[in-house]
C-alpha cells in the first residue's frame, strides 16, 4: 500500500525529540517538525516524513513565534539565504493542516471500519473494553451526552477520552451532518487520531498546559 498522510502502520513507534525553544522532550509525533525546503523556504512538516535537517517545536503558537525569531538558530541550517514565512501565514497555515490532518485521521479510521458514532455505539464496544479505545467528544456536546458517555468510560479500562472540534466538523469528517461523540478502535487508529488530537489540543490552547 503506498504511504501518504492518512496512512496507519501498525506497530510504528515515535521517538522522542527535544523542542528548540523549550528544550522541553516529547514524543516527536506530537511535536512540530519543521524542515528547509529546496527553495530554501522554511516550512512545516505535519507528516514528518519530508527528508532534510529538521527542527522540532511545541505546537504552541507563540513557540512557532520564538522560532522564527531566532535566526541564529535556524542560520545553523548553513542557508545563506533562508526564507521566513509571515508569522501570520504560518500560524493560519497551521491552524488549517492541525484541523485537516485529524479529520483525515478520523475518516481513514471510518473507512476501515473502526469508528464508531454514537453513545449507543460505545456501550455496543463493552466486549473490547480490554482493547485500545479512543473517544472524541466534540466541543460543543450536550451536558447529558457528555455525562452518559464518560459514566460508560469506567467500563474500559484502556480509553482516552479527548474534547476536539465540534458536532459539524465531526459530521463532516464521518459523512453525517452532527455528530457528538466518535469512539476510534485499533490500536495504529487510536495512536494516529491521538497523536493529531493532541498537537491540536496544545495549538489551541486546549491542553493541559504542561
Amino acid at each position: 500500500m503506498r504511504r501518504d498522510d492518512t496512512e496507519v502502520t501498525a506497530g510504528e513507534s515515535s521517538p522522542v525529540r527535544s523542542c528548540v525553544v523549550t528544550r522541553v522532550t516529547r514524543d516527536r509525533g506530537r511535536l512540530l517538525r519543521f524542515v528547509v525546503d529546496p527553495m530554501g523556504r522554511l516550512m512545516e512538516d505535519l507528516p514528518g516524513r519530508c527528508p532534510g535537517r529538521s527542527v522540532y517545536v511545541q505546537p504552541r503558537p507563540e513557540h512557532i513565534v520564538t522560532l522564527l525569531k531566532r535566526r541564529s538558530l535556524l542560520r545553523s541550517w548553513g542557508q545563506r539565504s533562508l526564507s521566513l514565512p509571515d508569522e501570520g501565514e504560518l500560524l493560519g497555515r497551521l491552524a488549517k493542516g492541525l484541523s485537516r490532518r485529524l479529520l483525515d485521521g478520523i475518516g481513514l479510521a471510518c473507512r476501515a471500519k473502526q469508528a464508531w458514532v454514537g453513545v449507543e455505539q460505545l456501550t455496543a464496544l463493552s466486549q473490547q473494553a480490554n482493547q485500545p479505545l479512543l473517544v472524541l467528544l466534540a466541543a460543543d456536546t450536550a451536558d447529558h451526552t457528555r455525562e452518559k458517555a464518560m459514566r460508560l468510560l469506567r467500563h474500559f479500562p484502556h480509553a482516552q477520552c479527548l474534547r476536539v472540534l465540534d458536532r459539524e466538523q465531526l459530521g463532516a469528517a464521518l459523512g453525517g451532518n452532527l455528530i457528538a461523540v466518535v469512539s476510534i478502535t485499533g490500536e495504529p487508529f487510536v495512536r494516529r487520531v491521538a497523536t493529531d488530537a493532541a498537537r491540536w489540543l496544545t495549538f489551541n490552547g486546549l491542553d493541559s498546559g504542561d
